[in-house]
C-alpha cells in the first residue's frame, strides 16, 4: 500500500515538473535618447533574445507606429528572422531622422513568432518601450539652459555637502573648546 502511494506521488511529481520545451523571445528596442538632434541620423537597434530551449521560428517584428516626424533613412522597420536558436540572440538596425523639434513618444514594436516546431498559432508579444524622446535643434539654447541648470544644482549640492559637516565641526569646537573630555 505504501509503495503504491509513493509510486503515485512520484508520477504526480514528475508530471508536474515536466516542462514543455518552447522558445521564449525577449526583444530589446534601443536607441540613444540623450542629445537627439533635428535632422541628424538616429540608429534604432533591435536585439532579439531566445531565452527558451526550442528554436523560435518566423520571428516577425513590426515597428510601424513611429511618429510622423521621423523619416526612414536606411533599413526597414518591419523585418523577419526565419529562426532564432535557443540561448542566443540576433540583431537588426535601421536609421531614422527626426524632421521636427519636440518631445515624441516612441511606442514598443509588435512581435509575432512560433514558439515550437508544432506551433500553428503565432505567439504575440511586444518589445521593450523607449518612452519619450526629446529632439533638439543643433546648438539649441534650450539644451544649453538645461546644462546650466543641471550644473547649478550639482554645484549647490556639492557645496552643501562640504559646508554642512564643516559647520557642525566648527559649532562643536566652539561649544566644547577643551574637546569632549570636558563633559566629565
Amino acid at each position: 500500500m505504501m509503495s503504491r502511494i509513493f509510486l503515485l506521488c512520484s508520477i504526480l511529481l514528475v508530471s508536474l515538473t515536466t516542462v514543455h520545451s518552447v522558445a521564449d523571445i525577449a526583444v530589446l528596442k534601443d536607441l540613444e535618447t540623450y542629445g537627439v538632434k533635428h535632422d541628424k541620423d538616429l540608429q534604432v537597434t533591435f536585439t532579439i533574445f531566445n531565452l527558451g530551449d526550442e528554436v523560435a521560428r518566423d520571428v516577425h517584428v513590426l515597428d510601424a507606429y513611429w511618429p510622423e516626424s521621423f523619416v526612414d533613412v536606411i533599413g526597414v522597420r518591419d523585418f523577419t528572422f526565419e529562426r532564432v536558436e535557443p540561448k542566443s540572440n540576433v540583431s537588426h538596425s535601421f536609421i531614422v531622422k527626426p524632421t521636427e523639434v519636440g518631445t515624441f513618444s516612441i511606442p514598443p514594436a509588435r512581435v509575432l513568432y512560433l514558439e515550437s516546431k508544432d506551433s500553428v498559432e503565432p505567439t504575440k508579444s511586444i518589445s521593450s518601450s523607449i518612452g519619450y524622446v526629446r529632439v533638439f535643434k543643433a546648438n539649441s539654447r534650450e539644451q544649453t539652459e538645461a546644462h546650466v541648470f543641471e550644473w547649478t544644482v550639482f554645484g549647490f549640492l556639492a557645496f552643501s555637502a562640504i559646508l554642512f559637516p564643516l559647520g557642525v565641526l566648527l559649532r562643536t569646537r566652539s561649544t566644547f573648546p577643551d574637546g569632549l573630555g570636558s563633559l566629565n
